[in-house]
């Protein structure tokens, strides 16, 4: 049997598996073979990440450096639904070698370079788990997932910056919660952040459509779970009258808006001085006073909390708190950045994307 002869086994879960149901067959599989996990970021949040056999997100070079050296230097790698779409590759920098991949999918399976139709991973799957040979399951002793240590520019020591706000926020956020991340800086924010036991990710990593973000917080409300919203003021815009909605059906969703004038993704993409992704610049933060708190309504209103707008790392940590303590209440805080600070993760997709398209360019001249 050829799995006899690896010595090091991964497994990567990415989004197909919860997609069609499958995390709870996906766990007991995990278990019964013992191999480190690693998720891309359309799977984050899937498994707990303080799970023993957890090892960290995988998404090519946006991934850590003690990710991509362990992933890299498998002898076996088992691809659960996988989906090798731009963002979710790190711009197209997976270097995964197909002579040691097994892919399951929905409607096939692909082991190497041979292709399985209407081998199902739905099927498959459990019966892999019940027949794994039991010679070759080694108790998983190696070291769980750590997040590296954040390094924080001296020049930017009270502003809130990327690197600080994504090492921070999960302080605050309670486990069992929902966090909508909107495309954008807030997407690849959340990629290697730490995330609390039982937290739902929800982002748009496959079509990259921005503006979704705000609404879908109304559809994922849960009267046991706290919904955080985190959205950049370009994704706002097109969508700020579900505010209306949220105080209208009573929420106590967070809003956390990152105001870093204008379109910062695409500023990376298409350099900086665009005028089309320049925007025009919002008092974001009186969001529930234009939308009706405070005026006489035909029915009762969600209740206001902290809503206003912070621009050092005390202040936001301060208004934080609050919400912490502020449950039954809806918040709305607005964030100041620099306008061309960003994850390192956005950064290095976006080179990722580049160096792709160019050869592919090359390829064809």
């Amino acid at each position: 049997m050829r799995i006899r002869c690896f010595l090091i086994y991964f497994l990567l879960i990415i989004s197909c598996a919860t997609r069609h149901g499958m995390m709870g067959k996906v766990l007991r599989f995990i278990e019964r073979t013992q191999l480190p996990v690693y998720l891309t970021p359309m799977a984050k949040g899937d498994i707990d990440e303080r799970h023993p056999q957890f090892h960290g997100i995988f998404a090519g070079n946006c991934s850590t450096e003690s990710v991509q050296k362990e992933v890299y230097n498998a002898d076996l790698i088992l691809s659960v639904g996988s989906m090798n779409s731009d963002f979710n590759t790190g711009g197209f920098t997976y270097r995964l070698s197909q002579k040691k991949t097994i892919e399951f999918h929905t409607y096939h399976t692909k082991i190497f370079y041979a292709v399985y139709d209407k081998v199902d991973m739905r099927e498959l799957l459990p019966d892999l788990t019940e027949h794994w040979p039991t010679n070759i399951i080694r108790q998983y002793n190696g070291t769980q997932n750590n997040i590296e240590p954040v390094i924080l520019d001296a020049k930017h020591q009270t502003e809130i910056v990327h690197e600080y706000l994504w090492h921070k926020l999960p302080d605050f956020i309670p486990e069992d919660s929902i966090v909508v991340a909107e495309t954008g800086t807030s997407e690849f924010g959340i990629f290697n952040m730490r995330a609390p036991k039982g937290v739902t990710f929800l982002t748009q990593i496959l079509w990259g459509s921005i503006g979704y973000s705000v609404g879908a917080a109304l559809v994922g409300k849960d009267d046991n779970r706290r919904v955080f919203v985190l959205v950049g003021d370009g994704s706002f815009q097109l969508v700020c009258q579900e505010i209306s909605s949220m105080l209208r059906f009573k929420t106590n969703i967070v809003i956390i808006l990152l105001n870093n004038d204008g379109y910062t993704i695409e500023k990376f993409i298409h350099e900086p001085d665009r005028a089309y992704n320049n925007i025009q610049m919002w008092r974001y933060h009186n969001s529930f006073e234009y939308f009706g708190d405070g005026l006489k309504q035909n029915r009762d209103q969600a209740i206001t909390g902290f809503a206003g707008q912070v621009k050092t790392r005390e202040e936001f940590e301060k208004a934080m708190a609050q919400v912490l303590n502020e449950t039954e209440k809806i918040h709305f805080i607005e964030v100041v950045m620099l306008a061309m600070d960003a994850p390192k993760s956005l950064v290095l997709t976006i080179e990722g994307t580049r160096e792709y398209k160019k050869r592919e360019q090359e390829e064809h001249e």
